[in-house]
């Protein structure tokens, strides 16, 4: 199953579009649920026991962000059946919450880091207090 984060949102719309590009390669994979839980923990803890309700076998649970994937895993623990399936999120930030660290701890099979483009937005913030000839563009009203 597939926990979707805020739909439209380019992070949503590039993270669902690959998954599902690798996994359309693969027939025997079926997705059997596909629920929006706009990248809130809660949210798809929710979702996901919605779904444990009424689907008897998930293999695999990917996240589009690894709160949502911890959230889903909680929600299969609660019903005793976070053993069945792994639990697999996108971010791999740090820290105590982080998903690198659930991976550790075993809660989370794999988190893919997705890259945000910070370190390019530093670089571009640099040069621009540098007056590295960067030009202000106007918005036009």
């Amino acid at each position: 199953m597939i926990l979707r984060g805020l739909l439209g949102v380019e992070a949503q719309i590039n993270r669902d579009g690959g998954a599902r590009e690798v996994l359309g390669k693969y027939p025997q994979i079926h997705i059997v649920a596909d629920p929006v839980a706009d990248w809130i923990q809660a949210k798809a803890k929710d979702r996901m026991t919605e779904v444990l309700r009424v689907q008897p076998s998930i293999d695999v649970v990917y996240g589009h962000n690894d709160p949502m994937a911890i959230g889903a895993y909680l929600a299969a623990k609660e019903l005793n059946r976070e053993k069945e399936m792994i639990f697999v999120g996108v971010d791999g930030l740090g820290g105590p919450a982080g998903g690198i660290r659930k991976v550790m701890d075993g809660v989370l099979a794999a988190t893919f880091v997705y890259p945000l483009g910070v370190k390019e937005a530093v670089d571009i913030a640099q040069k621009i207090m540098r007056d590295s000839g960067y030009k202000r563009k106007r918005k036009s009203p």
